[in-house]
């Protein structure tokens, strides 16, 4: 993760005491100011008192949820997106936080200081199932496909990678069963994201969320489909997409919004 702001002096100091307060008094939560907005997060992923990360992701968060609003967080990581999404929401909106990792530990303790969001140890995908998570301890980069998560293996050489039966879900079949409506629908899960979207055809066609999506070409390709497959079945269901960010490494963000809604069969 690259968190800006860090190298600025002031804050290197204000943060170094907020983080020895935090340890003498065991504190379970820490302040920041996480891309403009007053959040409390858990010591365990806190980084400084003042962090500006993703912008573009705050920006489509801003301007696509509100008060009462419905987030789904898919690929949640340690629940960074799903508290910031929790301030804009408030207490009559819901956030969904799904993750299959072992950081699923450290997003619990946000949902904890948080109360609209929900955490859920999960995958998503194109069937309800189960199927081996291949992760490298807490580290973003797991993956359902093994070749995806040893991609970034050499970031931590002395971590070895792991494998553990998880539970996936269908979009689909998790949203009927909350009982939510998502207004908005935010995926990273490091190449599997044309399985989530081929899970979500109900979804895509009845409730038309706003979806936004890390899209990653080369672990895409590894889990045996293509950025432009992606793209290509958003636009058929009606999707304008829109690239938001690009990042040197091939990555980059998209925000698909719905336009006419979908009347034919697929």
């Amino acid at each position: 993760m690259n968190f800006v702001g860090l190298k600025d002096p002031l804050n290197r100091l204000l943060s170094g005491g907020v983080s020895r307060l935090g340890r003498a008094f065991k504190t379970k939560s820490l302040p920041s100011h996480f891309n403009g907005m007053w959040v409390r997060f858990s010591p365990k992923c806190w980084t400084a008192l003042n962090v500006a990360y993703e912008p573009y992701v705050a920006r489509a968060l801003r301007v696509n949820l509100r008060p009462g609003a419905v987030f789904l967080d898919v690929g949640s990581y340690c629940g960074l997106w799903s508290v910031y999404a929790a301030g804009i929401v408030g207490k009559t909106g819901r956030v969904f936080a799904f993750e299959p990792s072992p950081a699923f530990t450290i997003l619990k303790e946000n949902a904890a200081l948080n109360s609209p969001v929900q955490a859920f140890r999960m995958g998503l995908g194109a069937q309800d199932g189960e199927a081996t998570f291949f992760d490298q301890g807490t580290a973003s980069s797991g993956s359902f496909v093994f070749e995806v998560t040893k991609i970034n293996e050499v970031f931590q050489p002395t971590v070895p990678i792991g494998g553990a039966k998880v539970r996936i879900r269908t979009l689909d079949s998790l949203v009927a069963e909350l009982g939510a409506r998502p207004d908005l629908i935010k995926v990273d899960v490091e190449g599997f994201e044309f399985e989530v979207m081929q899970g979500a055809e109900n979804v895509l066609r009845n409730m038309r969320p706003v979806i936004l999506i890390e899209i990653h070409p080369n672990q895409l390709k590894l889990s045996g489909s293509s950025d432009q497959a992606l793209i290509s079945f958003l636009e058929s269901k009606g999707y304008a997409i829109e690239v938001i960010d690009r990042n040197p490494n091939s990555l980059y963000t998209v925000l698909a919004k719905p336009t006419a809604a979908i009347t034919t069969p697929t």
